[in-house]
């Protein structure tokens, strides 16, 4: 793992690294009609006054979904924006992994607390893709405190590599948080122990599972320590809720990309979930989320 370095860093080039999950302020707001598409909606329902019913029932539901729609849409994320802001000073000084860093939820994840002064591990499968992510961060926040760790969850090998590299070097970890995943991919499988599995099961599920083992002890040792596991909505639709072991053995003629592999992977996420909270010793919380879209 690169360790943060302390010299003065050259300003960053600007990357193509985009979060796939922006701001609820910002999604709010790209929401929000311009002022001429407003005028255009409400010339259209007042030149349907006196007209037929059905013009104007056609210029209300434009006016609704122009206009009065995205208002209150804007209006809510703005509300939730508010209960959903990290308190100043909450993560300073804490150390984060948040894997599959380099892109989408994991990457603003890992901006947002690398912002408020935590140090955060960035678990990627690519280096390149994942330097890229390092100086988009330190672009907008150059004081940021970032390590990168190369891990494949699909490979078990690669996760002991990762845990035995981050606890070389540490004794604390505050946060781990359980990010990365794949969903609705085609059928593929990975080597495992005791042979092939499925390839979504073995990513979203038995990478986390065993990363967590792994750094059970210093998630222990860590004071108010929290494990984050994203899971998905989509958990509810795993028909396989009694057997979820056969999901790592399907084959390629009864695979189902979401609704039986993804899906019952992160079901399987839930359950690992509770599991924990019964298991880790301390006062290790855990969590698992849906964590939305864009």
């Amino acid at each position: 793992m690169a360790r943060n370095s302390s010299k003065a860093a050259k300003p960053a080039p600007k990357v193509p690294v985009k979060a796939k999950v922006s701001s609820a302020r910002g999604a709010a707001v790209s929401a929000v009609p311009s002022s001429s598409s407003c005028i255009q909606v409400y010339t259209d329902f007042v030149l349907c006054q006196g007209m037929s019913i059905l013009c104007k029932g056609a210029a209300l539901v434009t006016l609704l979904l122009g206009i009065v729609v995205p208002a209150a849409v804007q209006v809510l994320a703005q509300a939730e924006l508010g209960q959903w802001e990290m308190p100043a000073g909450a993560v300073a000084g804490k150390t984060a992994i948040v894997t599959g860093a380099n892109s989408g939820l994991g990457f603003e994840t890992a901006r947002v607390l690398a912002a408020g002064g935590a140090e955060v591990v960035m678990g990627c499968r690519r280096e390149d893709r994942c330097r890229a992510a390092m100086e988009e961060i330190r672009r907008q926040h150059p004081a940021a405190k970032l390590m990168m760790g190369l891990l494949d969850l699909a490979d078990e090998k690669s996760v002991r590599r990762f845990a035995e590299e981050f606890l070389a070097s540490h004794d604390r970890l505050h946060l781990l948080i359980n990010n990365a995943a794949i969903m609705a991919t085609d059928f593929a499988t990975v080597e495992w122990p005791g042979g092939k599995v499925e390839n979504q099961f073995a990513t979203n599920h038995l990478g986390p599972f065993l990363l967590t083992g792994l750094l059970q002890g210093v998630l222990e040792a860590t004071p108010g320590a929290r494990v984050v596991n994203h899971s998905s909505s989509a958990s509810d639709g795993c028909a396989r809720v009694k057997d979820l072991g056969a999901v790592a053995q399907l084959s390629k003629g009864n695979y189902s990309a979401f609704l039986d592999s993804y899906a019952c992977s992160k079901r399987a996420n839930r359950y690992f979930t509770w599991s924990l909270s019964k298991i880790l010793a301390g006062d290790v919380k855990t969590v698992a989320c849906h964590p939305g879209w864009n």
